[in-house]
C-alpha cells in the first residue's frame, strides 16, 4: 500500500473514534443538564439548599433534623466570630426561624449551638 492510503485510513480511524468519543460527552452532559433541569433536589428544597450552602461556606457544618436544621460548634476560641457568622448564616435563612441560641463557655456544650425550624406558609 502506498502511503497516502495508509494516511488516509489512519485518519479515517481517527475521525470516527473522535466522534464517538464527542457523542458519548454529548450523552453524558445532556443527562446532567436534564438531571440539574429536573428539579431533582434530593428531597431538599430551593431554600433549604442556599441556607445550606451559607453555613458550609462560613465554615459551619450543619445537620438536617426532620424539623429543621442543627449547628453545634464545640470550641472556646474565637467565640465573637462563631456569633457573628452565625448572624450572616441565621438572615441568610428567610425561610427558617430561629428556635434555639446559646453561644460561650456557659452553654452546655461550650462554643456555638443553633437551631433553626422552616417558617410555617
Amino acid at each position: 500500500m502506498n502511503s497516502s492510503v495508509m494516511a488516509q485510513r489512519s485518519n479515517s480511524r481517527f475521525f470516527f473514534i473522535s466522534l464517538s468519543f464527542a457523542i458519548g460527552l454529548a450523552v453524558a452532559s445532556g443527562f446532567l443538564v436534564k438531571g440539574m433541569f429536573s428539579g431533582d433536589t434530593g428531597g431538599v428544597d430551593t431554600s433549604t439548599k442556599a441556607c445550606l450552602a451559607v453555613m458550609r461556606t462560613n465554615g459551619f457544618n450543619p445537620n438536617i433534623t426532620s424539623n429543621g436544621i442543627s449547628i453545634a460548634l464545640a470550641t472556646t476560641m474565637n467565640i465573637e466570630s462563631l456569633v457573628y457568622k452565625s448572624g450572616v448564616i441565621i438572615a441568610s435563612c428567610p425561610a427558617y426561624t430561629l428556635q434555639d441560641y446559646c453561644a460561650g463557655a456557659g452553654c452546655p456544650n461550650p462554643g456555638v449551638t443553633f437551631t433553626l425550624i422552616k417558617k410555617e406558609l
